[in-house]
């Protein structure tokens, strides 16, 4: 059975991405712990981050590592990577801006998706 993470891939469920290639999608957490906490996850469905190959696991934070840039670039806030994986089996890395709360409060989620994904392709 499809986690929710790979009927978001599918465009099953709406979602506010950011980004997408052929091994991972990105998009903005439901659940935000802060304005503009985004989830990067894999295409390939794997429980647990361990169990990907390096390969794959490597090409996940080469990601991750391309949208902290861009997020902090977009946000102006210091962007914080995490593991958890506890609450989807389908490996994810959350990526959540941290400083002050209130600076983004005046932006919308589209708004916040919409610098991001400009920052990834070098528009601003």
């Amino acid at each position: 059975m499809s986690t929710i993470f790979t009927k978001i891939i599918n465009n099953e469920i709406p979602s506010r991405k950011v980004y997408e290639d052929e091994d991972a999608v990105a998009f903005l957490d439901i659940d935000q712990k802060h304005a503009g906490h985004l989830l990067v996850v894999p295409r390939s469905e794997v429980d647990k981050f361990y169990d990907m190959s390096f390969e794959e696991f490597g090409r996940l934070m080469e990601v991750a590592h391309k949208l902290a840039g861009a997020l902090e670039k977009a946000t102006g806030l210091r962007t914080k990577l995490e593991i958890i994986g506890v609450d989807v089996p389908h490996t994810h890395v959350h990526l959540v801006p941290m400083g002050s709360e209130n600076k983004l409060n005046w932006m919308t989620e589209d708004e916040i998706a919409e610098k991001v994904r400009q920052s990834v392709e070098g528009k601003t």
